[in-house]
């Protein structure tokens, strides 16, 4: 092997991943055969050390001709954060959109990425969070309260019964059943920020509106200019 081409990723270096490829391709088997033997070369032991590489995945490594090896490979997006509330500030992993754990996350200001957190979960490792049915399930949900309700989320957290307790930029609590259909939970609580008892609902001025118990739902208010608390329920 005398060249190495590397492609694909946005953000990890190529010189990087092609300086890992040449320190696997040195050395010899038994002191005879060159690693860089193009019929020999060690396959799976250079893709597994480009595996170590924070944020690479989908690797292909291929021998193209009698002396180029290509290596192709794919980047994880971050599109969540899973963290594990800490003082004075959480430790995150990076989520792909699929719900996969794949590297630590910096310390990050604002709240462009929704924050996961689970009552029963306190170690963060790689690895699938949750089934990516179910991940995305969950955000379609939140960009629904987005898009539709103008209810920007930036926290979600994930009980050991499987609630889901989502809070809302500006303050506020939405509480979901586990197990429970997120289109008619969604439907529910569209109905309930129409209705005329609850039209004035905003993020600040509740506390919670649970929507654990199907048809009745449990809103709890907040109000913001005297220091009073108010619970209300209603039933559809």
């Amino acid at each position: 092997i005398k060249e190495i081409q590397v492609r694909g990723g946005e953000t990890i270096s190529h010189e990087e991943v092609r300086t890992e490829v040449e320190n696997e391709l040195r050395g010899e088997y038994l002191r005879l055969v060159p690693h860089r033997f193009a019929f020999w070369y060690p396959h799976d032991v250079i893709v597994e050390t480009l595996e170590r590489i924070p944020r690479i995945h989908a690797i292909t490594v291929e021998r193209k001709g009698r002396t180029q090896l290509d290596v192709v490979f794919s980047e994880y997006a971050p599109f969540a954060l899973w963290c594990v509330p800490l003082t004075p500030t959480p430790d995150c992993y990076f989520l792909d959109e699929n719900g996969f754990a794949f590297a630590p996350s910096p310390a990050l200001s604002g709240g462009s990425l929704v924050r996961h957190t689970f009552e029963d979960r306190t170690v963060l490792e790689v690895g699938q969070l949750i089934p990516s049915k179910t991940f995305a399930e969950v955000h379609t949900f939140l960009e629904k309260l987005s898009s539709e309700l103008s209810l920007r989320v930036t926290d979600v957290f994930h009980t050991k019964d499987n609630d889901l307790y989502v809070s809302v930029n500006g303050g506020g609590e939405i509480r979901i059943a586990g197990g429970d259909s997120l289109d008619a939970v969604f439907e529910n609580l569209k109905s309930v920020l129409a209705s005329k008892d609850f039209a004035h609902l905003e993020p600040g001025n509740f506390q919670y509106i649970d929507l654990r118990f199907g048809n009745k739902i449990f809103v709890n208010e907040e109000e913001l200019k005297v220091a009073t608390t108010t619970s209300t329920t209603t039933e559809l």
